[in-house]
């Protein structure tokens, strides 16, 4: 006995146990560009339940209203975050997938979208106050 708790294991040598390999760089890994092909944001991110890649698009309606602090249409909000109501594409899974963005996310999104030429700074600035007026803000 001796040593309290686990003064005793010898972490050096033993490796990183779960804290390594490809299933941990994976979990919780999101990526989000401009798709080149549809001209819509794209999402690449794991299911954290089964573990199955999704791809989720977004308009950018969406991307806009919520880069304006308000909730787009089957969105939620929770945590000082936005986050799509969107489940896992595997077939039975359908757990709600985790993807969360700050308003300040989606309007380096939109700033993304007009300078790779895909949205019209113009349609963009009048979906922003579309939403504000609807709103009353």
């Amino acid at each position: 006995m001796g040593k309290a708790d686990f003064e005793d294991d010898d972490l050096a040598n033993q490796g990183d146990g779960v804290f390594a390999g490809d299933a941990v760089r994976e979990f919780g890994k999101v990526a989000t560009a401009v798709d080149p092909k549809s001209g819509l944001l794209r999402t690449r991110c794991t299911c954290n339940n089964c573990g199955r890649k999704n791809e989720i698009y977004f308009t950018w309606e969406e991307v806009i209203v919520g880069s304006q602090s308000l909730v787009p249409q089957n969105w939620n909000v929770g945590q000082g975050t936005l986050y799509p109501n969107v489940g896992c594409a595997l077939g039975n899974c359908h757990v709600l997938l985790n993807i969360h963005y700050t308003p300040d996310e989606l309007q380096r999104y939109v700033q993304m979208g007009v300078a790779s030429g895909v949205l019209d700074p113009r349609k963009a600035t009048q979906i922003a106050q579309q939403a504000r007026a609807a709103a009353g803000r």
